[in-house]
């Protein structure tokens, strides 16, 4: 039988409390430090798609596909002129529920470079495909081969096309994108008058400041004055489809009976994770609301590590910061002898203290550190009192995720008539420290108890 704990934290969410129940050591996740191609002998390959309405076939959407490869993976020979040139092989199919193909295609890209170091300079392949399907539940799967060098690549999706037919306020799936610049011309990226890049892997890394995306909204019901307004509102969620940041409400002209939605949001100060972006639109005329959501990633590369005020102890508000960074796993004996040291000695004593931590020494990286880190941004950005406060880790929650992690279950009660808002984390396995054994079925109960001083 399993043994639990459970331990109550009294108080606002986002205020500190007593917790009765508090361990010196975290959890060492080995994190994923890099993004690596696949082997050579495959191409890496992105896919990706988003339904729209589809005026001219009534019963049918409009499915564009997105795909995209990194040029660096190819093999290049050498043409006419000085150029060199790589050809690939395109198969696409795309499958109902049944397995039988509804549609496919195959095609050739040519790619052209003018020495073999431009090669390497980073550049991505991008194309869009469209056909219009049938609303139901598809699968895609895109083939394709370097014909110079025989490599081959696949990457496979599930598409879920929705029935747009409907006579009420709805939004189309959403494209995200890399930029979205004015655009005069007519290209295959053009849309609303800018050029839509998409971004077919949903990634997104530390270098990029926004996240751009594209979508359309359908069947708002102009009127006069303030009722031919309609509001869109964003906002980013967490795994768990919980709020983790706002971006605010818009309130636009309707344009007509449908709309289209280009817009983009500031993502530099979200930590490395999994989202969705969701957006909302709502008719104030008929009351409606629609939403549509779409999942991104954030990468952040190790060199946040290395910038950390980890390594820069320049004065005593820099010390200050590091010690509360590592104030929930060090033992108390470190935090003393911290305290006592001069900052030489902190510098040495901060080698010493994450290296005895790493638990793969033979690698560059310290995952431990990394995912210490990570989660110092994560609490920081989820649980501050404002966004500015960076004060998440001094909270019930940010203590328990900084020490323990993600939950493997969460529990969430609202506010009623009947009881305060509360929460429940569940640990199937929590690790006591590096020399004991583990135990399991921990529950931290998180109670939203407002304070009797004012």
């Amino acid at each position: 039988m399993k043994k639990e704990t459970f331990v109550l934290c009294k108080g606002r969410f986002m205020k500190k409390s007593r917790i009765l129940l508090m361990w010196t050591s975290v959890l060492a996740f080995v994190f994923l430090t890099s993004i690596k191609a696949l082997p050579q002998e495959k191409i890496n390959l992105w896919l990706d798609c988003a339904s729209f309405r589809y005026q001219p076939e009534p019963g049918k959407s409009y499915v564009e596909i997105y795909y995209s490869l990194d040029r660096s993976q190819l093999d290049f020979f050498p043409q006419e002129g000085a150029y060199l040139a790589a050809v690939l092989s395109l198969e696409l199919f795309i499958e109902n529920l049944e397995g039988d193909t509804v549609e496919s295609r195959k095609w050739e890209v040519a790619s052209t470079i003018k020495g073999a170091a431009e090669k390497e300079v980073s550049y991505k392949i991008i194309d869009i495909l469209a056909t219009g399907l049938s609303p139901g539940s598809y699968s895609l799967r895109l083939e394709i081969e370097d014909l110079n060098s025989k490599k081959k690549g696949v990457s496979e999706k599930g598409l879920e096309v929705p029935d747009f037919s409907r006579k009420v306020l709805t939004l189309s799936q959403i494209e995200l994108a890399y930029n979205a610049d004015p655009e005069t011309l007519a290209t295959k990226f053009t849309k609303g008058a800018r050029k839509v890049m998409p971004n077919p892997s949903g990634l997104f890394a530390s270098r990029a400041q926004m996240l751009y995306f594209y979508a359309e909204a359908y069947n708002l019901s102009p009127g006069e004055g303030p009722q031919n307004d309609y509001s869109l509102s964003f906002e980013v969620l967490d795994e768990s489809g919980e709020q983790f940041k706002d971006f605010g409400t818009q309130m636009l002209k309707k344009p007509g009976s449908s709309a289209v939605i280009i817009s983009g949001i500031n993502i530099s100060t979200l930590p490395r994770g999994n989202y969705k972006l969701s957006i909302t639109a709502s008719d104030p005329l008929t009351s409606e609301t629609a939403q549509s959501t779409k999942d991104f990633t954030i990468w952040r590369e190790e060199r946040i590590a290395e910038e950390s005020v980890f390594e820069f102890l320049r004065d005593e508000e820099q010390v200050q910061k590091v010690r509360n960074q590592i104030s929930y796993i060090a033992t108390r004996a470190e935090l003393k002898m911290w305290d006592e040291l001069n900052l030489e000695g902190k510098g040495k004593f901060l080698e010493e203290f994450w290296r005895k931590r790493d638990p793969e020494p033979a690698t560059p990286e310290n995952e431990f550190r990394l995912e210490h880190l990570r989660r110092w941004n994560y609490v920081n950005a989820k649980f501050a009192k404002h966004q500015e406060a960076g004060d998440g880790w001094q909270t019930d929650m940010g203590r328990v995720y900084l020490k323990y992690g993600e939950p493997d279950d969460i529990e969430r009660h609202p506010l009623s008539l009947d009881s305060k808002p509360w929460e429940k984390w569940h640990y199937d396995e929590i690790e006591e420290g590096f020399a004991h054994p583990r135990q399991s079925g921990v529950l931290f109960v998180f109670v939203d108890e407002p304070s009797l001083a004012q």
